[in-house]
């Protein structure tokens, strides 16, 4: 083989393969729509045996690379170190999102919110914590321990889902970093076998571990203000110094934004138009949100039970629940579960929900059907 060209197809097969790397575990036009995880994850798990071998061969034709005309491969060989450093360190998720240097909390008189920015809030054993969803989008993910439980608290923007998670796996606190994106969701690797995990569900989709499911601890979307009212005495984090110029403004939380990354639609059903979505004893069903602001409560049976969606008057904070006996809407002028509850003959058992971009839910959640709609599958 001529090493000249052993020289320039060494480097080219080495740039692109990190390229392609970052190009499937990024949010670029095309990459997100097919399931390329076991391509992308393979690349990543052997890259340094493919550096070491295409190394080998560039240094084996180096010297008759320079033989005649030294400025060609002198450029090569900077494009092919620009390629290399952004794409391992200026995009590479876990170099442009960090956690809290230093996670800090203090009461709600010192938050700086106004009543209505979206938090993410979890109780556990009677001790609340509080996380602004501007800081988490920035953040995507964040280790903390309430009542003495380890929990993760995630966010994937590009998603609209929150969760938050028990990191313990196999009787042990496992930490992780941000590996990038899987069908437009944040994805996560566990430092014990690299595994990778998705933040939409907390299952593990590749690596040693795959299959496992992340324990999905109980958590509230709400305002502050709401927040406020329910959990007087909770906490709430405060902004990372380091990273304040990285968190965002307010126009992601109302659906104003109008990127289109992570921008809403302004019509239902479309890829990142709000839904709810429900899960019950194995059925799945999305609510649209602009349904439900318009009809104010929503009344539906799911997996055999009466099922109700509610929405307060600054259509922000949302309840579910399933219900026993009397129908809520034969209650006047509410709007709320907390009033619905109150009624004498009805029995209301709130149920985990979750807000999500109908794109995401569609996807992770592909038995689901839609409220409104006779369909069994999602669809679009």
């Amino acid at each position: 083989m001529n090493k000249r060209f052993l020289f320039y197809f060494s480097l080219l097969i080495l740039v692109a393969t990190e390229a392609y790397r970052m190009y499937l575990l990024s949010p670029i036009p095309g990459s997100q729509h097919s399931e390329m995880v076991h391509i992308s994850f393979f690349l990543w798990n052997y890259r340094w045996f493919i550096r070491i071998v295409l190394l080998i061969g560039i240094l084996f034709g180096l010297r008759p690379a320079f033989e005649r005309r030294k400025w060609i491969p002198v450029l090569t060989l900077l494009f092919a170190g620009a390629v290399f450093y952004i794409v391992n360190f200026k995009m590479s998720a876990d170099h442009m999102f960090h956690e809290p240097e230093k996670l800090e909390f203090s009461g709600i008189d010192s938050s700086g919110l106004t009543s209505d920015a979206l938090l993410l809030s979890i109780s556990i054993a009677g001790e609340t914590h509080a996380y602004p969803i501007r800081y988490l989008a920035y953040h995507h993910k964040i280790h903390d321990v309430i009542g003495g439980q380890n929990v993760m608290i995630s966010y994937c923007n590009v998603c609209r889902s929150a969760l938050a998670f028990d990191p313990t796996i196999d009787g042990v606190c496992e930490t992780f970093r941000l590996v990038g994106m899987d069908q437009f969701n944040a994805m996560i690797e566990d430092n014990a076998t690299g595994s990778w995990w998705q933040q939409a569900t907390g299952e593990c989709i590749a690596g040693e571990r795959k299959g496992q499911q992340l324990f999905i601890i109980e958590a509230q979307q709400m305002s502050f203000g709401e927040w406020i009212r329910m959990y007087p005495n909770g906490k709430i984090m405060q902004p990372d110094l380091a990273h304040v110029a990285d968190y965002s403004d307010d126009k992601f939380e109302k659906g104003t934004s109008t990127s289109t990354l992570v921008g809403t639609d302004t019509t239902s059903w479309r890829e990142k138009s709000w839904v709810i979505g429900v899960e019950r004893n194995g059925h799945y069903r999305a609510y649209d949100w602009r349904t439900l602001i318009r009809q104010r409560i929503i009344n539906d049976t799911l997996a055999g039970e009466n099922v109700v969606i509610t929405i307060d008057a600054d259509n922000i904070n949302y309840e579910v629940a399933v219900f026993t006996e009397e129908s809520p809407t034969k209650i006047d002028g509410t709007d709320t579960l907390e009033n619905i509850g109150y009624h004498p003959g009805t029995i209301v058992i709130p149920i985990p929900s979750r807000q999500m971009f109908w794109h995401t839910w569609r996807t992770f959640y592909p038995q689901t059907t839609r409220y409104g709609f006779r369909d069994s599958v999602s669809g679009g």
